[in-house]
């Protein structure tokens, strides 16, 4: 993540926070400001992310869950990231040495978000991001799952 910077923080409002002890669950935000052309390596997030361009243009590209195999993943555990990430540079893919990258390629779903822009990743979807531009702000807000295994969005 070079030239990232992440400021955490939980915020939610009191009918928020009822709804939130009621369902045993936190939602968790995190606002990711990052320079000119940073880009995330291709990773997935276990709950639902809902990601909002403050400022400049991101690239995201999703991936379902059926193409891990064609991702190259790395290591599955003690990963800078906390979770496991693709090994392919998706700005300048290797065909040779990672020649199922292809396939996840063909499969992608791409968004470019603009400015006040936000986009739906369900939980377990593969994204690769790249900021574009000289400053770039993306605020994220996690949606974990409630009692009853249920992972929806509370209608509050």
């Amino acid at each position: 993540m070079t030239g990232t910077l992440l400021l955490e923080y939980y915020e939610i409002d009191h009918a928020q926070f009822e709804a939130e002890v009621l369902l045993l669950a936190r939602p968790r935000s995190r606002c990711v400001c990052g320079g000119n052309r940073s880009r995330i390596a291709a990773r997935y997030d276990v709950s639902r992310n809902k990601a909002w361009a403050v400022s400049g243009r991101r690239l995201i590209a999703l991936f379902s869950p059926d193409q891990i195999g064609n991702l190259y993943i790395g290591r599955l555990e003690f990963t800078m990231a906390q979770q496991p990430a693709s090994l392919v540079d998706f700005a300048v893919p290797d065909f040779q040495a990672y020649p199922k990258v292809a396939e996840a390629l063909k499969a992608a779903h791409v968004v470019v978000l603009e400015s006040c822009d936000a986009l739906y990743m369900p939980a377990q979807w593969w994204h690769h991001v790249e900021a574009e531009g000289p400053l770039n702000l993306l605020v994220n807000y996690w949606r974990h799952g409630g009692r009853g295994g249920g992972d929806r969005d509370l209608k509050v």
